[in-house]
């Protein structure tokens, strides 16, 4: 499991830096809220236990990838905001 004392270090990971269309998730995983597969990825994002963890982490292909707090820009509008304004 990746460490929560680093949190939004995008810069480490400019691949994941990029707009992203996000499905709310379908599967079972209670903890899992979005998700996107397509061109050989497997994301998801997971909701933490917030305020003792970051808000979210992304998940690419069963693996942590990042912890964040805020919903990056760059992926555009959360499924379920299009009516609010990040």
């Amino acid at each position: 499991m990746l460490s929560f004392s680093l949190v939004n270090n995008w810069s480490d990971f400019p691949e994941f830096c990029i707009p992203i269309v996000w499905e709310r998730y379908s599967g079972n995983n209670v903890d899992m809220i979005f998700e996107f597969v397509g061109s050989g990825l497997d994301l998801k994002v997971r909701l933490n236990d917030f305020p003792e963890e970051p808000l979210y982490s992304l998940i690419c292909n069963e693996r942590e990838i990042i912890h964040f707090n805020d919903w990056p820009e760059f992926w555009g509008t959360r499924p379920g905001d299009e009516k609010e304004e990040l």
